[in-house]
């Protein structure tokens, strides 16, 4: 099954066998979603307006069961239309512009004709229809814990340089834990105390970002009747640290580094240290923008080859990768000696396309 006779051109006569792709259609997702067939229309028989009405009041039923894979958003009616034809376009075509009393939006009356936009608005809009949203949620092990983290405190040195780099090697060596979460701070600390001259810098985190934190994410994939063919997820990225200029604490980004995304279709279990590389790398992007107290939310390509159907599929999220060499240049000195960062990415769902044989 594929789309053989729709789309329909213009002097084409509309048959039964076009109607009957539509009606194929959507069948096939209502597999997925549910709902009662269409008519059948069969040869001869007369395209009634209220049939057009019928076929279209099932697509209608079908739209806010999938997703925009451009925003991972549930689809409306009127949002539809417009990603298809423009701004302003909300609804089915009554009558298209080429009919001599001009372009109407609505349903079909008795006596208008059936016109090939009519069909080709069907087909248009179910193409869109196939992608689906499963929200992720917190993956908890049997002792409550739903990351991992490395801690390391650093040394008072002579200078950032110092600091940062002895600390970051430090911390690469530092043991993994298994933590719950639940007071989970969402920053890296640089302090400066002019009361350790001649070392008056120094490193510290609760608790540090990057790929010295491992936070574990679930999605359960329903037993769809159809196979998965593409993938994407919803994530939301937060990077900044504060620098001090003229005194007053400025937000800044960290340069470029990048927020992976790892996953496998086998549960980590209890978390532990051999689950700090868990999974495969799935998905990537970068980490360039300064969101101190919001989270830029991005849709991202995700490799689908492992998640299985009627089946848990498990995430692990992993931001900043590098040591943070950009708040060696920031000012230590302002504020209350005490500056923050981190940068994080976090997975809110998995977006997922099925092989529906019309699309």
């Amino acid at each position: 099954m594929a789309w053989t006779l729709v789309r329909v051109s213009v002097g084409d006569e509309i048959k039964a066998g076009q109607i009957n792709e539509v009606r194929d259609a959507i069948l096939e997702r209502q597999q997925v979603v549910g709902g009662t067939a269409p008519q059948v229309v069969n040869a001869g028989d007369t395209l009634l307006a209220s049939i057009i009405n019928e076929y279209r009041g099932k697509i209608d039923g079908l739209i806010p069961d999938f997703v925009d894979e451009t925003s991972g958003n549930h689809w409306t009616k009127a949002e539809l239309f417009e990603s298809l034809y423009g701004t302003g376009r909300t609804d089915w075509l009554r009558r298209p512009a080429r009919d001599p009393a001009g372009e109407t939006e609505g349903a079909l009356q008795i006596g208008d004709i059936c016109y090939k936009e009519h069909i080709n608005e069907m087909y248009d809009m179910l193409n869109k229809l196939c992608w689906f949203k499963l929200n992720a949620s917190v993956y908890e092990d049997g002792n409550g814990n739903c990351e991992l983290y490395k801690d390391q405190e650093g040394d008072w040195k002579a200078t950032r340089s110092e600091a940062v780099d002895t600390w970051w090697t430090d911390l690469q060596a530092a043991t993994i834990t298994p933590y719950d979460g639940s007071s989970w701070q969402f920053r890296i600390q640089y302090k400066y105390d002019f009361s350790q001259n001649p070392t008056p810098y120094k490193m510290t985190q609760m608790y540090v970002p990057g790929n010295l934190i491992r936070f574990f994410r679930k999605v359960t994939v329903p037993d769809y009747p159809k196979t998965i063919i593409d993938a994407k997820a919803k994530a939301g990225i937060a990077s900044y640290y504060t620098d001090f200029e003229g005194g007053e604490p400025v937000w800044k980004a960290f340069a470029s580094y990048a927020a992976k995304l790892f996953g496998s279709a086998t549960s980590p279990g209890i978390l532990g240290s051999e689950d700090w590389d868990f999974g495969t790398e799935k998905a990537s992007t970068t980490v360039d923008s300064v969101y101190h107290d919001q989270e830029d939310i991005r849709i991202i390509d995700f490799d689908h080859s492992d998640i299985q159907l009627n089946a848990d599929y498990y995430i692990r999220e992993q931001s900043k990768l590098t040591r943070p060499d950009n708040i060696k240049t920031a000012d230590w000195t302002g504020g209350s000696g005490e500056n923050m960062g981190g940068t994080r990415i976090t997975v809110y769902s998995l977006l997922l396309k099925l092989n529906f044989a019309y699309q």
